[in-house]
């Protein structure tokens, strides 16, 4: 199974520090896991025009991304600065 969260934010959020935040928890993860895990198993999709962000969070890494980028917006931000959904696909190999 591949699991992503997919951020919805409210439109006085700046995007841009949500993207910085972003790389913020990119780097925090690279200094448990190294740059080169990082670079392999993180993956993100940013839509400014929409104002989303999908964290994959089908590996370790992407869940210690998550879970970083998650603490450190709520932080910044507050709780209510975005909506959040959890999406899933089957995968058969």
């Amino acid at each position: 199974m591949r699991a992503a969260y997919k951020y919805r934010f409210r439109k006085d959020i700046s995007f841009q520090e949500v993207e910085e935040i972003l790389l913020f928890s990119f780097y925090a993860a690279s200094k448990i896991f190294g740059n080169d895990r990082v670079c392999r198993d993180g993956a993100y999709l940013p839509d400014p025009a929409a104002r989303t962000l999908i964290v994959d969070v089908s590996t370790f890494v992407g869940q210690i991304v998550n879970a970083v980028f998650w603490a450190a917006t709520v932080r910044h931000y507050g709780g209510d600065c975005f909506g959040v959904s959890i999406l899933t696909k089957e995968v058969t190999e």
